[in-house]
């Protein structure tokens, strides 16, 4: 069902951004937002404690805990986090979750290559494609490892949770 006041998707990814980017300032970070002048990450967040640079790519949502990603996703950077928003369509408080890129990396991997070998609806192979999908929660291609009780525990934990970015910059 598509809500009469959902933004274009531009407005929607800028508003992801720049919410993750007062979540961030409010809690120390020094911020840069990229404006889409890098393409692998959104913001550059400087850590308040060490002052190190990280990279933050933002993926943004109206309604649902489901974001669409590419195959260059796939990559991933010791210093870079993906942080997924949901805005609620501003009903309620907008919601993120913060992952480390090898774990995003990981789950596109894994989740992309069980779609290729299921047959389709008709029992046709799929053909491949650049377009990935990150799910907070189970469905027919989620990786083994992401199941119930990982959601639970780390999918809870990094829900709201920008000082799961504190804690591996002390590592």
């Amino acid at each position: 069902m598509k809500s009469e006041n959902k933004p274009d998707t531009q407005n929607i990814g800028n508003a992801g951004e720049y919410f993750v980017a007062s979540v961030l300032s409010a809690n120390g970070f020094t911020t840069t937002i990229t404006l889409g002048r890098a393409e692998a990450y959104d913001i550059i967040a400087i850590c308040p404690k060490t002052k190190k640079a990280i990279k933050i790519q933002v993926k943004t949502s109206w309604s649902q805990d489901s974001w669409q990603l590419s195959e260059k996703d796939e990559k991933s950077d010791d210093d870079q986090f993906y942080i997924f928003v949901n805005l609620n369509e501003f009903k309620k408080s907008p919601e993120y979750w913060v992952f480390e890129s090898r774990i995003v990396s990981k789950y596109l991997i894994e989740s992309h290559n069980s779609w290729l070998i299921t047959p389709g609806k008709y029992g046709q192979k799929h053909n491949p494609t650049k377009m990935r999908k990150f799910i907070i929660k189970k469905d027919d291609h989620t990786p083994i490892w992401f199941d119930e009780k990982y959601i639970k525990d780390k999918c809870k934990e990094a829900h709201n949770n920008i000082s799961i970015i504190l804690e591996i910059d002390k590592m």
